[in-house]
């Protein structure tokens, strides 16, 4: 083989296959995640409630909250006050459990017909904002109760629910779709 070969195979082909493994790699460990993602609903439904009780934390004592599911039940009963008071609040969305797994596809999850919501532990290790935009981001799933435009719960009626909650929250911007990349990695 020359050269020439020997150089395209390595400098073409193997990014190539490395991409290919690459993206390989990300689906099998995003259809990991939604079966994990689908568990914890489930174990997270279980959650016993007290009367009256708006907003229950799974295991709030356990590790995997990091110190936040204090913060994370605040948060979620402001939003319920805030959509109240802003005549976006659906009943139906209420009692809200909330979990907690270790995902690396997802930062978090909205089981709609259940009112469930399981964080990303890695989420977790963020606050202020950007911990406050992802909690907005799930809960404004369980308000608007349905797929999205495209399919993905995301829809024009998410995006102004959740536009609306941030910004009353004090929190400009709008409200991303996605979780970032960067708490993927870190």
């Amino acid at each position: 083989m020359a050269n020439g070969s020997r150089l395209f195979l390595l400098f073409i082909l193997g990014p190539c296959l490395a991409l290919f493994l690459f993206i390989v790699l990300l689906d099998i460990v995003s259809l990991r995640d939604v079966r994990k993602v689908k568990n914890d609903f489930l174990a997270v439904y279980t959650a016993s409630a007290k009367a009256g009780e708006e907003v229950i934390i799974y295991r709030a004592e356990s590790e995997d909250w990091q110190g936040q599911a204090g913060h994370v039940k605040e948060k979620f009963e402001e939003l319920i006050r805030i959509a109240r008071n802003e005549g976006l609040m659906n009943e139906g969305a209420l009692p809200i459990r909330i979990g907690v797994g270790q995902y690396w596809t997802v930062g978090g999850a909205a089981e709609l017909e259940n009112n469930v919501i399981v964080f990303a532990k890695r989420v977790l290790r963020h606050d202020g904002m950007y911990l406050d935009t992802t909690i907005t981001h799930e809960f404004s799933h369980l308000l608007t109760k349905k797929e999205g435009d495209m399919g993905d719960g995301h829809g024009t009626e998410w995006q102004r629910i959740c536009d609306a909650l941030l910004a009353d929250s004090g929190i400009s911007g709008g409200c991303p779709k996605y979780i970032e990349w960067k708490s993927f990695f870190w």
